[in-house]
């Protein structure tokens, strides 16, 4: 294991919140995430107590997740937002919550600087493809607006475009309940909540996702959060 400065490991966390939005064209060559979702992972060891740990779940459509892990963090974290291709570099873009600039070359995903670059000197941060499988045994703590409609659940996210369908538990009961109450008392259509949720294959569905959100719990709700 490597010992690298305190700078070193802030400056590499910083890169997953304030990647710049640059201007050209977008373009998808030789992605093939227009149909199958793509799994990476991967760990930088800064020094024995510093570490950063990622997982990337690119979906169809150009929904993405993003989960974080720093040092000894046993809960993952996940925000949400839209990928594209811009200069045949990989833009994650979910607002303020995260930003990622990265190369993908065959099986990896290499985070890169700002203006593109390696994000460090000597070494390489690459993230390695996982299964669907493996993706799918990770929990994660997100937050979004949770719907019921059509005797379907879905959940939206404020800085994705595409919205994400819930698979039906008993967990998804209790959300269930808190919606519908909401509903009642505010006329409002979607309730804002934090939930401890994993991401399963569904192939039997119509979203082209082929996957959905499997809530395991509802952690806390926020009857007055919006998107900004």
């Amino acid at each position: 294991m490597k010992t690298f400065s305190v700078i070193a490991f802030l400056f590499l966390a910083t890169a997953f919140i304030s990647c710049s939005h640059h201007t050209s064209n977008q373009t998808n060559t030789g992605f093939k995430s227009n149909d199958t979702a793509h799994f990476f992972s991967g760990s930088y060891y800064f020094s024995e107590t510093e570490s950063m740990h990622t997982v990337v779940m690119l979906l169809p459509d150009s929904l993405y997740l993003i989960l974080k892990r720093v040092n000894d963090q046993v809960q993952w974290q996940a925000n949400a937002g839209n990928w594209s291709f811009q200069n045949d570099q990989l833009l994650l873009d979910g607002g303020n919550q995260s930003r990622l600039l990265a190369k993908w070359t065959e099986n990896h995903l290499e985070v890169l600087s700002n203006s593109g670059d390696p994000i460090l000197k000597d070494e390489k941060f690459q993230l390695s493809e996982i299964t669907a499988d493996s993706a799918s045994k990770l929990s994660f703590s997100i937050t979004g607006a949770y719907r019921w409609f059509a005797d379907a659940a879905s959940m939206r996210f404020c800085n994705a475009k595409r919205v994400m369908p819930v698979l039906m538990t008993k967990a998804n009961l209790v959300a269930e309940k808190h919606f519908l109450s909401h509903r009642e008392a505010t006329n409002q259509e979607d309730l804002f909540m934090e939930i401890e949720a994993s991401l399963m294959q569904n192939k039997n569905t119509e979203s082209k996702f082929k996957s959905a959100l499997e809530i395991q719990n509802i952690k806390q709700t926020f009857p007055m959060m919006e998107c900004y």
